[in-house]
């Protein structure tokens, strides 16, 4: 009887592992989407990896970690204010590197940088 009840509780917590795995929510789908693309072309586009990029790989493969295992929010905010936070978020290092692509100018310490 007391084997049958620890199965049955070991099946209970691998189907909520399960649940919580399978059925994600837009923001963890979106979460591990974006991490996927950026370090896809990560990837595709660093032929040889220095200390600072695999620490920028090693970053990307902690976010998605995160997007697959966290637990449900207790609270959720669907205001505009935050929705606007999280577009910023998620944009904010793109549009600055276009930017920084876009207008000329010279690298100030070239140890440090690259020029394009």
């Amino acid at each position: 009887m007391a084997s049958q009840c620890r199965l049955e509780d070991f099946l209970q917590q691998t189907m909520n592992m399960w649940d919580r795995i399978a059925f994600r929510r837009f923001g963890d789908i979106l979460l591990f989407g974006v991490t996927s693309i950026e370090l896809a072309i990560l990837l595709l586009l660093t032929p040889t990896f220095t200390i600072a990029d695999w620490i920028y790989v090693l970053q990307h493969v902690i976010v998605l970690a995160i997007a697959l295992m966290r637990s449900a929010p207790k609270a959720l905010d669907r205001s505009a204010p935050a929705s606007a936070a999280v577009i910023v978020a998620y944009t904010y290092a793109y549009a600055q590197v276009i930017y920084l692509g876009w207008i000329p100018g010279e690298p100030a310490w070239l140890q440090v940088g690259w020029s394009w």
